[in-house]
């Protein structure tokens, strides 16, 4: 079903042909990095246990995180509803998230260690998200910066906060960053320079025309390639950090803390 509250209501009241042809990028878009984790998890079978806590957070992370997105950043349309909840903003998740974990590893060939960690997880999970939370809603509501860079900056600072305290996790965060950026880079330089034009850009892209709306490539919006590269930066290391894992060679040895 065709999900009007998704949209701004120029776009509601443009003809159904603009409807026909926009309606499902966000499942396309969803559905591509979806299946470039697939890929990498069917020739990296080892990784797909260290994958499933990120895959089960990532599909309720890209819900929440999405009642933040829609109030000043993006209205993506949505073919796929369940209640309330679009099942493409769940897909996202997920995908996202599992990226951020085994891309490195696929592309690096590395392995993950075993989990070192006793109940003190609990304390850096829950510590970590807390400090994240706080520092968003600060970046947003006191200093009202965009909700896409005020969580593009949370997830940054995070990584290198995590980089401080475990230093072997910070090339690998950047690494990360990196592939992700490349990733969406692709992606954003096909879908939207093929599929979507400038009027349609304008009306799902809440910051086109502002100060904030600077795209390269075309359409590429700067605000999606420096999301991608902060999520890549922070989550391909939050599970290690938590867990007390690490980053190893297939035939290396687990390194000192």
């Amino acid at each position: 079903m065709w999900s009007c509250n998704r949209h701004s209501p120029k776009l509601k009241n443009r003809r159904g042909d603009i409807v026909t042809r926009m309606h499902y990028i966000y499942l396309i878009y969803s559905l591509f990095f979806l299946a470039v984790l697939g890929v990498s998890l069917f020739f990296r079978r080892d990784l797909i246990k260290d994958a499933v806590p990120a895959l089960l957070f990532g599909s309720v992370a890209g819900p929440v995180s999405e009642l933040l997105y829609l109030s000043d950043y993006w209205r993506p349309p949505s073919v796929l509803r369940i209640g309330g909840v679009a099942i493409e903003d769940i897909l996202f998740g997920i995908a996202v998230f599992g990226l951020s974990l085994v891309l490195y590893p696929w592309v690096l060939r590395k392995r993950l260690s075993p989990v070192a960690a006793g109940n003190d997880r609990h304390l850096r999970t829950f510590g970590t998200l807390a400090v994240g939370a706080v520092l968003v809603a600060v970046l947003v509501v006191v200093i009202h910066i965009n909700s896409v860079f005020a969580t593009a900056l949370t997830f940054v600072a995070l990584w290198l906060a995590v980089g401080v305290l475990r230093h072997d996790l910070l090339l690998p965060g950047l690494l990360s960053g990196g592939l992700q950026l490349v990733l969406a880079l692709f992606m954003y330089g096909v879908l939207l320079n093929i599929f979507v034009s400038r009027q349609d850009l304008e009306e799902l892209w809440l910051l086109h025309g502002t100060r904030l709306g600077v795209t390269i490539l075309g359409k590429v919006p700067v605000s999606e390639l420096a999301w991608f590269f902060s999520v890549g930066c922070f989550l391909s290391v939050f599970e290690l950090f938590v867990n007390k894992r690490h980053y190893i060679d297939f035939r290396g040895e687990q390194p000192n803390l």
